[in-house]
């Protein structure tokens, strides 16, 4: 029982550990992408204003094969614009002095995508990630271009996570892993990582031992140690039949 206790409280913090590598790998996709733009444009099909510059709206073509269609002003992008790169992915926003500044919605490879407002060529402020099918993946805020401040992380299963990101990582205490019952996790988080979680079958729950510090059903998840420390024996769950965890699948 131990074993398999510990085998999904690891399996539930690696499921988001496996999200967020996709993430990362998005981020560092943006990065390689503001380096192929300083690439120099090899084809540029619109109207022309007659000097060195590119002035006037159409499309511009990169060397690394990026297409932007738009407005240009004295060689640099203003306004809005369609941004295309060679893997499928999509930019639409507004440019100002050749850096998105304004409402943007970047699309990604894998058709997931994610809009809010970007300041000086990233996305700062509120925003909101979604899947491929349109359902939201994360709410909150963005800074600099990563996940900032309090936001929630929502599974394609109907879970959700509610904590807090510095600089893009999910880390610190009272963070709550949701699962699809409304059952949760509540815990420290280190390095998108869960380290330590009580498992609790409802809110009401949670809130009464905030009242009187006792849990009829709560057990403590240290993964250092792999310790499994038993609160309480489980006395009233005779009396009120509680639902617990499933650990047999």
């Amino acid at each position: 029982m131990k074993k398999k206790v510990f085998f999904y409280f690891k399996q539930d913090s690696y499921k988001y550990k496996r999200a967020i590598d996709l993430w990362s790998k998005n981020l560092k996709i943006q990065k390689k992408r503001k380096k192929e733009l300083e690439d120099k444009p090899i084809d540029f099909k619109g109207d022309l204003h007659p000097t060195k510059f590119f002035t006037g709206s159409g499309t511009l073509t990169y060397s690394s094969g990026i297409k932007f269609t738009g407005s240009f002003l004295k060689g640099k992008k203003i306004g809005k614009g369609i941004m295309k790169f060679k893997d499928g992915a999509v930019i639409k926003g507004i440019w100002k002095n050749d850096e998105l500044n304004g409402y943007c919605c970047y699309t990604f490879a894998d058709k997931s995508y994610l809009k809010g407002i970007w300041e000086s060529g990233f996305c700062q402020g509120k925003a909101n990630e979604y899947y491929p099918n349109k359902s939201i993946k994360f709410d909150g805020n963005y800074k600099n271009g990563k996940r900032e401040g309090k936001g929630i992380f929502h599974f394609e299963d109907g879970g959700r996570i509610e904590g807090n990101w510095n600089n893009g990582i999910l880390e610190g205490n009272n963070i709550r892993y949701y699962f699809k019952d409304e059952s949760f996790y509540h815990g420290e988080w280190q390095q998108n990582e869960m380290v330590f979680a009580k498992y609790y079958i409802k809110e009401s729950d949670y809130q009464q031992k905030l009242k009187d510090d006792k849990s009829y059903h709560d057990e403590i998840y240290s993964w250092e140690g792999w310790e499994l420390n038993s609160l309480l024996k489980y006395k009233e769950n005779k009396k009120k039949k509680l639902k617990k965890l499933d650990f047999s699948d």
